[in-house]
């Protein structure tokens, strides 16, 4: 497989390299793209699945460009990231096969390969009907797939963006198109503590403020209100981002409602006390918790 996930196979004297092709498939593939001694190519027809090939958890694995080799089971994914690690230290670090053989110590899996990540950003945008959507972009490019529940986050995510959705709506706010560097929300950023249960959401905007269109009152405290409801709920805020940029964040911060941190994973320190009279050890523990702004 290729350092992307992509398969590589071999037709006629020439390499290549196919999207969403696994190890052991026997495919029918288009070529997209030709080179003097390789192409790209896609997948037309599966004829005979990888052993290797699982059913995907997420309908858009192919389009997102977030989870490449889901189709691939997470044995056989371990097994490629270690390979990809292993490569690029001979490559690139000049470690010797020997080195590694006496070094490097395989990769430890999770318990569950899903819903494991506690901080996701979201763009934000228009779908071909003019619907609000946030996903995720499509490989290599910033054409946003809708996104309704990205099983590698937490499921909070989705109340939450159907709420921000629902209230850009309601109170005639926009998204942020880069072409014409109009429209206010760009991202809407989410992170989750799995210890503390906190929830933390920041809204990247192109603008001083966040202010209704088509209805009476404070547009901040309208989505404060529906979004504090949500169990955990600890931390809203805005962040200011004006610049013509594909960097996220901007250097402004407004805190709407709660707190300004989270706190994320509690740290347990333990320190041994020596009970030299009757030469017993006592463990005495601390624990602290450490916040995430």
């Amino acid at each position: 497989m290729g350092t992307d996930g992509e398969g590589i196979g071999h037709y006629d004297g020439m390499t290549f390299f196919v999207k969403d092709a696994l190890i052991g498939d026997v495919i029918t593939a288009r070529a997209t793209k030709l080179k003097k001694n390789y192409g790209y190519a896609r997948v037309e027809e599966i004829k005979t699945p990888s052993t290797f090939r699982v059913e995907p958890q997420c309908e858009l694995h192919k389009r997102c460009g977030g989870c490449q080799i889901q189709a691939l089971s997470y044995e056989k994914q371990l097994e490629f990231k270690n390979n990809k690690v292993r490569n690029n230290l001979m490559r690139i670090g000049g470690f010797s096969e020997a080195e590694l053989d006496s070094k490097m110590q395989p990769p430890v899996g999770a318990d569950n390969p899903y819903r494991y990540r506690n901080k996701a950003q979201f763009p934000v945008g228009y779908d071909r009907d003019g619907n609000i959507v946030t996903g995720f972009y499509a490989s290599r490019s910033h054409n946003i797939i809708p996104v309704e529940d990205c099983r590698l986050g937490v499921p909070q995510n989705k109340e939450i963006l159907d709420i921000i959705k629902e209230w850009m709506n309601e109170c005639g706010i926009t998204p942020y198109d880069e072409n014409t560097h109009k429209g206010l929300v760009r991202h809407v950023l989410i992170r989750y503590g799995f210890t503390s249960k906190q929830i933390m959401v920041c809204l990247v905007i192109n603008g001083d403020s966040l202010e209704a269109k088509r209805r009476a009152g404070n547009a901040a405290d309208i989505l404060c209100e529906r979004l504090s409801k949500i169990d955990g709920m600890t931390s809203i805020s805005y962040n200011i981002n004006k610049e013509n940029t594909n960097v996220i964040l901007g250097k402004k911060r407004r805190y709407a409602y709660g707190a300004d941190h989270i706190l994320r994973i509690p740290s347990i320190c333990f320190l041994t006390l020596i009970s030299h009279h009757r030469g017993q050890a006592s463990h005495i523990r601390f624990r602290h918790s450490r916040s995430i702004r």
